[in-house]
């Protein structure tokens, strides 16, 4: 588990595109605003994932979604599963959805996922294949418009790879 936060802090760094039997990404079980019980490696088996790790107080997840919401619209209908990991709450995220009209899959109180994956600060995003293995976690720095061709240029390599 630690090879795993050093590596994804690393990479976080760096903004690394991984390649080449990247690490699988640590498990986790979270109850979803709708009462759904989401574990991540049943519920994303066989599907290339996007995990936003994100706080409703932070602007720069605020300028992200919009972002976001855009690649959910051109690759949910292909099987992509986005996930919405709400951390270091003090509002209610719940709300902030309904405002926004934002409709993926929400996971409030998830800051042991962040801490399992060395997230330190938001907006954290990393993308998933099917076997849960990380191909993409968003480089520190890296604004809307970098991490919205990174995120359709990494999950178009995962669907073409997908039979």
């Amino acid at each position: 588990m630690l090879r795993i936060i050093v590596l994804l802090s690393t990479l976080m760094a760096g903004g690394v595109a991984l390649a080449e039997m990247p690490p699988r990404a640590p498990d986790w079980t979270l109850d979803s605003v709708d009462g759904r019980s989401i574990d991540f490696y049943t519920d994303a088996a066989g599907h290339p994932a996007v995990l936003l790790f994100w706080a409703s107080w932070c602007p720069y997840c605020r300028a992200l979604f919009p972002h976001l919401v855009a690649v959910q619209a051109d690759y949910a209908a292909r099987g992509v599963r986005f996930y919405a990991l709400n951390v270091w709450e003090d509002g209610d995220p719940a709300a902030y959805f309904r405002e926004h009209g934002y409709h993926m899959t929400l996971l409030p109180a998830a800051d042991l996922v962040a801490e399992d994956y060395g997230v330190h600060g938001t907006p954290a995003v990393v993308v998933t294949d099917g076997a849960q293995r990380i191909h993409y976690v968003r480089p520190r720095g890296a604004g809307p418009d970098a991490v919205e061709q990174a995120l359709r240029t990494t999950l178009d390599t995962l669907l073409e790879a997908t039979p």
